[in-house]
């Protein structure tokens, strides 16, 4: 299925629900010309040079410790403790001024590398899979058939903060944000320097500070609500989630209208919510400090035989 940014798919009611500007317009994403020609890989991410604990284990070998980056003290992962597995598509809805559905999150990345590609039916679209245990635990959240940039993959859907951002600190007065991308597991806690899809695709890129275990779940809405973590250790209040309409990217912030004025972008603010994805039956393992292990059910609701795009 062909994806597209959200500006393509000709919605007739997405300026109504649209937070603008006349502001002149800076990109939240860095300049193209330091883009790398990249192609969307149709591989999974649940591949075996990721996961070699899944191998070991069939192997009948130890398992691999995880490794720990930064050099400060960092709390656990909330998304270890052992919880309800959940496995779903993320159906994108504005939340404002009126609730309007603009489909599923696709299985690709955008051009930068970021999460951002929709497609208006759920067949293909990007399948996660998490563990929560409350509405109020922070958790990873897994992208179980995303892509592969070459040799290295980001399998967890986390957050960096931006080129063009003025700190990590989400507050109403700032215009400080993150986007979201594939990102390697971190444990919960402010961003630490780590790898990420949109540096895999930007010459010279590296590292950037990154956030993974950013997510909460209601299971009463089957809301997927972002958590942001600011450097002081604190959960940021608000964090939202918004969508950049011209470049087709989401991004999280502590105020929505506070970025579209500083940069002069178009935005939505959006939710994510839960959608029973098929039941493919996969058996995913991971390393790390938390997240999904063992053979993840579909969510609530999921019947019938796997469709295609598990």
């Amino acid at each position: 299925m062909r994806l597209v940014p959200l500006s393509l798919l000709g919605l007739a009611a997405l300026t109504a629900a649209s937070v603008t500007t006349t502001t002149p317009r800076r990109s939240l994403n860095p300049d193209e010309s330091v883009l790398k020609a990249v192609a969307n890989s149709s591989e999974s991410h649940l591949a075996d040079h990721v996961y070699t604990n899944a191998r070991r284990l069939a192997l009948g070998l130890p398992l691999i410790k995880p490794r720990r980056r930064g050099t400060f003290a960092r709390s656990p992962s909330t998304s270890a403790t052992p919880g309800t597995p959940m496995t779903c598509n993320l159906r994108v809805t504005s939340t404002s001024p009126a609730a309007t559905q603009y489909g599923y999150i696709g299985a690709a990345y955008n051009g930068h590398g970021e999460w951002g590609m929709l497609q208006p039916t759920q067949s293909g679209a990007l399948q996660v899979s998490f563990s929560y245990s409350s509405a109020t635990s922070q958790m990873d959240i897994l992208a179980v058939n995303g892509p592969v940039d070459g040799t290295i993959s980001y399998p967890y859907f986390g957050a960096i903060v931006g080129a063009t951002a003025l700190g990590a600190d989400f507050s109403p007065d700032s215009s400080a944000f993150a986007l979201l991308v594939g990102v390697q597991q971190e444990p919960a806690g402010p961003t630490v320097a780590g790898r990420n899809s949109l540096a895999a695709r930007t010459i010279g890129g590296t590292v950037n500070p990154l956030e993974s275990a950013i997510w909460t779940y209601d299971p009463v809405t089957q809301e997927v609500v972002p958590s942001w973590i600011n450097t002081n250790g604190a959960a940021a209040s608000p964090t939202e989630l918004a969508y950049d309409i011209t470049d087709g990217f989401f991004f999280l912030t502590g105020s929505v209208s506070k970025v579209v004025g500083d940069f002069g972008i178009q935005a939505d603010r959006v939710k994510f919510t839960c959608v029973a994805a098929p039941l493919c039956g996969r058996a995913i393992t991971v390393t790390g400090t938390g997240g999904p292990t063992g053979t993840l059910p579909s969510a609530p609701g999921a019947t019938g035989a796997p469709e295609s795009g598990c």
